[in-house]
């Protein structure tokens, strides 16, 4: 969402959104953790693969780890 409001707020300095732009804005729209998503923004990837690799690694950290039983 981040990247497609950039777009947005600012019409008459961009040109249109290339296709790549508006896959990285979708793909970080879509994310369901909203903390991955503010990750994100804040980041600012500039490619799509960018932001799956970084959604990956942090994705990782952000998911507990299973510690075995007594």
């Amino acid at each position: 969402m981040c990247a497609s409001m950039h777009v947005v707020a600012t019409p008459c300095l961009r040109k249109q959104p290339s296709a790549g732009e508006l896959a990285l804005g979708a793909f970080i729209s879509g994310l369901t953790s909203e903390r991955l998503r503010e990750h994100l923004c804040i980041k600012a990837p500039t490619s799509l693969s960018a932001a799956l690799e970084e959604a990956e690694r942090v994705e990782a950290v952000m998911t507990p780890c299973k510690r075995p039983g007594p």
